[in-house]
């Protein structure tokens, strides 16, 4: 399986996400300039799957979107987009906000659910 990141304007997010990922010493970030529409590979997790970042220009997104998972489908491959553009934006907060709700209502559904 193939993960991967896309975002626009963010290169330090994109780089956190990856790093989170695979498990590594985010601390260590020095590269905060990647390029467009070059695919980074930034290795691979504990499961072998495979982790990449790329940056897009905000016009072109369901370009990038489609050409990503017709070339999983060529290659029968399994692949995770995750878009981090959304966290680009002046509204950074109001989504910050959201995603932590959302992950302690899972939690405790999670909790509910196995007994806990």
């Amino acid at each position: 399986m193939k993960y991967f990141y896309s975002y626009k304007k963010n290169d330090y997010a994109a780089l956190l996400a990856a790093y989170l990922h695979l498990e590594m010493d985010y601390n260590q970030i020095t590269e905060k300039k990647l390029k467009p529409y070059k695919l980074y590979y930034m290795g691979s997790d504990r499961k072998l799957d495979e982790v990449y970042l790329i940056k897009y220009p905000s016009s072109k997104k369901e370009t990038l979107m489609n050409i990503l998972n017709g070339m999983g489908y060529i290659f029968n491959e399994n692949s995770i987009i995750n878009d981090l553009s959304k966290y680009d934006g002046l509204f950074y907060r109001l989504y910050k906000n959201n995603i932590k709700k959302d992950i302690e209502m899972r939690v405790v559904e999670w909790r509910h659910e196995n007994n806990l």
